[in-house]
C-alpha cells in the first residue's frame, strides 16, 4: 500500500527526472537553428507537468498524516492510482530522457544538421512520450482536485 512517504518520494524523484529532461529539451533547442515545433510543445507538456508535481507535493504538506493513512476503499484506492500515475510518469520521463540524450550528442561535422536527422527519426516515440506525458499530468491534475 503506498503512503504519503512513499508518494512524496515519487512526486520528489520524478521532480528530478522533469528538471533532467527539460534541460536537455533546452539544449537541444540552443543547439540546433530547425526545431520541430513537438519539440517546443513537449517542453511545455513538461513544465506543466512539473508544476502539476509541485502542487500534488505542496498539498501533501499542507494535508494532515490522518487523510493519507486510509489504505482501504475509495481513499485507498485514489493513493494507488497517485503512485501509479508517478511511477509511470517517471518510467516515461526516464526514457526520454535517454531518447533526448541519443539526439543532443555532439558531433565534431555537421553537429546540427545530424541532430535535425536524429530528431526526425525519433519523433515517433517522442509523439508517443508526449502523449503519456500529458496523460500523467492530467491523472495527477484530477486526483489533485478530487483530493482538495
Amino acid at each position: 500500500m503506498p503512503e504519503p512517504l512513499s508518494i512524496t518520494t515519487g512526486v520528489l524523484s520524478i521532480l528530478n527526472v522533469c528538471v533532467k529532461v527539460g534541460y536537455e529539451l533546452r539544449v537541444f533547442h540552443n543547439n540546433t537553428k530547425i526545431v520541430d515545433e513537438a519539440v517546443g510543445e513537449l517542453g511545455k507538456d513538461v513544465e506543466s507537468l512539473k508544476q502539476t508535481l509541485e502542487a500534488v507535493r505542496e498539498t501533501l504538506e499542507q494535508t494532515d498524516g490522518d487523510s493519507h493513512t486510509q489504505q482501504t476503499g475509495h481513499l485507498g484506492s485514489h493513493w494507488r492510482n497517485i503512485q501509479q500515475a508517478l511511477e509511470s510518469g517517471e518510467m516515461t520521463l526516464l526514457k526520454l530522457e535517454t531518447v533526448l540524450q541519443q539526439v543532443n550528442k555532439e558531433v565534431s561535422f555537421l553537429n546540427a544538421p545530424r541532430k535535425q536527422l536524429r530528431l526526425q527519426a525519433a519523433s515517433d516515440r517522442i509523439a508517443i512520450f508526449r502523449s503519456q506525458i500529458q496523460c500523467s499530468r492530467d491523472v495527477l491534475n484530477t486526483s489533485l482536485q478530487s483530493f482538495i
